[in-house]
């Protein structure tokens, strides 16, 4: 009887906090990085990459406190999220979510990045062997396939953005090798999926936009352990974040009118990793083009931003985000 009590006082409605919410970890730490890069790159204001890192670091925390009393409390709501086809995936924005901010972290000098980034390293290399162990010994239905699949691969492509000077770069080397290798098998077939097997269903149209990251951050971690020396293989990712990013925003109508659901957040660190890139390309290149498509970058990534964090903290305080 005292333990039916305990478990009728838990919080309801932490039961339905998805794993999916440390994606806008992700969304808001690509912004973070985003403007800390045009501090250096564009001459824009380090007082803004400051604020959007405090802010971020605020959100991770949130999210994971919140998160880990739903593991203690839920374990049963998490290892049903753990095993299903579509959501297991999303298990590895967590890892990429303390990637990110250890990246932050060590950019703007603030103790204990490397235990943050340790910590997600760590978690990638355990969700990454997880979720392809996962496809490999269940009977996954290609219907059931998103780019959200991306997730635990870009992952890996992360893992070199802040991991420079606290391993030696072979070890960096391995994560970049295992998201590139696996981002290659993955890429036809969801091409294929998409293509062939009919329409991703509305609420993970947004993770449409999973395509751009994987190029887009390869090209940043490809520089962070190469010695930021840029040559055909750089220039070869850039252009292929760029091909997706251009149709994907010349599909602009199919995800205009739609409901919100909280997988918009696939739209942002996206968005945030191809505009970093292509600051990249600017410092590297100092073709005028690539400043010009930074500056628009900047502005759409920071629209679409906001506009998702608005929908998300609404739907918080009116209770919608977690029945």
């Amino acid at each position: 009887m005292e333990s039916e009590q305990v478990l009728a006082q838990k919080p309801a409605k932490l039961r339905n906090f998805a794993v999916m919410l440390f994606a806008s970890v992700m969304g808001l730490s690509g912004l973070t990085l985003m403007y800390l890069r045009a501090t250096n790159v564009l001459g824009y204001p380090k007082i803004i990459g400051e604020i959007l890192a405090a802010i971020t670091i605020l959100v991770f925390a949130l999210v994971s406190v919140a998160f880990l009393v739903k593991c203690l409390l839920h374990k049963d709501a998490v290892l049903e999220e753990l095993r299903h086809q579509v959501k297991s995936v999303f298990f590895g924005a967590i890892a990429v979510s303390f990637l990110l901010i250890a990246t932050i972290m060590g950019n703007l000098a603030i103790p204990g990045a490397a235990a943050i980034w340790w910590l997600g390293a760590v978690l990638e290399l355990f969700v990454t062997c997880y979720c392809l162990g996962f496809w490999i010994n269940n009977d996954v239905q290609l219907q059931h396939a998103t780019p959200a699949w991306m997730i635990p691969i870009v992952g890996n492509l992360i893992v070199p953005f802040g991991g420079v000077g606290i391993v030696p770069i072979p070890v960096l080397m391995f994560f970049f090798s295992v998201g590139i290798f696996f981002w290659l098998i993955l890429l036809p077939i969801l091409v294929n999926r998409i293509i062939f097997h009919g329409p991703v269903a509305e609420p993970f149209l947004p993770t449409l936009f999973i395509l751009i990251a994987p190029p887009a951050a390869g090209l940043i971690a490809y520089l962070n352990i190469n010695g930021n020396n840029l040559d055909f293989f750089g220039n070869m990712l850039f252009n292929i974040a760029l091909i997706f990013t251009l149709l994907i925003f010349s599909m602009y109508k199919i995800f205009l009118g739609k409901k919100f659901y909280i997988s918009a957040w696939a739209y942002t660190f996206p968005l945030a990793a191809m505009t970093v890139a292509t600051q990249v390309m600017y410092a590297h290149t100092q073709f005028v083009f690539y400043a010009y498509l930074a500056q628009g970058l900047i502005a759409v990534t920071t629209i679409i931003i906001l506009w998702v964090f608005y929908q998300t903290i609404v739907r918080v305080f009116n209770g919608q985000l977690f029945n």
